[in-house]
């Protein structure tokens, strides 16, 4: 059963369709059982609806591609991506990745999702000029979490 509704794709499809720019490119990290055989330790209550959300997304337009990475299997990958928790998706801009999503993008994320995609194609952040400047005088680097749950 699909994620998205018809009417959700066609207005994914359409925002795709009028904001997206160059190419951006999605990692999916997460643990895709071989066979169905879960090992113990390793459940993943809500990586199966990632895939498939990412699937439905790339699926809207040409522009967006969609790699997976199994967390278990290509450590060095998930690593190399700095994805220690799973479901993870990865919105790759331009010469990086930028954004990492956390468990599954839906609900108020799913808009900041979508944003993060069309910021990934046209490499604007959407900050002003006075924010940048002072993001460029930072001498070390910031990381920055933001949490979200539907309650």
């Amino acid at each position: 059963m699909p994620i998205l509704t018809p009417r959700d794709e066609e207005a994914v499809r359409q925002r795709f369709q009028e904001e997206l720019d160059g190419e951006v490119r999605l990692t999916l990290v997460a643990y895709n059982p071989i066979g169905g055989l879960i090992v113990p330790g390793r459940e993943c209550a809500s990586c199966q609806s990632a895939q498939q959300l990412a699937e439905e997304v790339s699926a809207l337009t040409p522009k967006i591609t969609l790699e997976t990475v199994d967390f278990y299997r290509d450590p060095d990958q998930a690593a190399k991506l700095r994805v220690d928790k799973i479901p993870a998706l990865v919105v790759h801009h331009q010469g990086g990745d930028g954004a990492r999503f956390y468990g599954l993008p839906s609900g108020y994320e799913f808009p900041v999702f979508l944003d993060a995609i069309v910021c990934a194609s046209t490499g604007n952040s959407g900050l002003t000029e006075d924010t940048l400047g002072v993001l460029a005088r930072l001498e070390d680097d910031v990381h920055i979490q933001v949490f979200a749950t539907p309650t």
